[in-house]
């Protein structure tokens, strides 16, 4: 691996990394919390990004392409945070998430071979904001939030549990989030699940008792 931070390490600070060519991971993160990490160029090697059971982590402005495994990998890690995260063009997943109330900000994961974002156990609590998501898996039953920041939110209630082609981020994607709108697309069975749905800024339309 290019950088390893393991062993009950905390409170590190990492700034500008670019990582390339290896035939491990750019930077493997392992039983260690609350470390900062702000600028990683990272591509063709194993992996971008990966996790075991670390939590609490923050990632900033995170450029990941061209692996030949995975972008971002969470495993058994929770209460991490990505903000800025682009990951394109690796050979099996874009992010691949097992684990609680990770939150990814302005996030792009696209032309990933097999999925731009999988969803593989206990990830309840998963947020995605103002982020785009193509081909996707998530294999088991799942609490998951997006979130549009100009215009809305939907929050699962009732697990979610399904796969296809575009999740989220364009006009044609399983998930919408648009102005004065939240639209799933029901005939995708593993989304039609009940949920919280939140509408930013839509003013006083008059109505006395509003129905969805």
């Amino acid at each position: 691996n290019a950088i390893t931070v393991q062993s009950l390490n905390y409170y590190n600070n990492f700034t500008n990394i670019t990582a390339y060519g290896n035939t491990g991971t750019a930077f493997s993160i392992s039983t260690s919390f609350d470390n900062f990490i702000n600028g990683l160029l990272s591509y063709n090697n194993s992996n971008g990004i990966s996790f075991n059971s670390a939590h609490r982590n923050t990632f900033y402005n995170i450029n990941l392409s061209n692996h030949s495994t995975t972008g971002v990998n969470v495993f058994t890690s929770s209460n991490n945070t990505f903000v800025n995260i682009s990951s394109l063009n690796n050979s099996v997943y874009g992010i691949r998430v097992s684990g609680l109330n990770n939150t990814f900000t302005n996030t792009v994961a696209l032309y990933n071979r097999q999925y731009d974002f999988s969803a593989a156990n206990q990830v309840n609590g998963t947020s995605f904001t103002d982020s785009i998501l193509a081909n996707y898996s998530i294999a088991n039953p799942a609490l998951l939030t997006f979130r549009n920041t100009s215009v809305g939110e939907i929050k699962f209630t009732n697990a979610i549990n399904a796969s296809g082609l575009n999740l989220l981020g364009n006009d044609s994607s399983d998930i919408r989030i648009e102005n004065n709108s939240v639209y799933f697309n029901a005939s995708v069975s593993g989304l039609n699940s009940s949920a919280n749905i939140t509408l930013y800024n839509i003013g006083d339309r008059g109505y006395i008792i509003p129905v969805i």
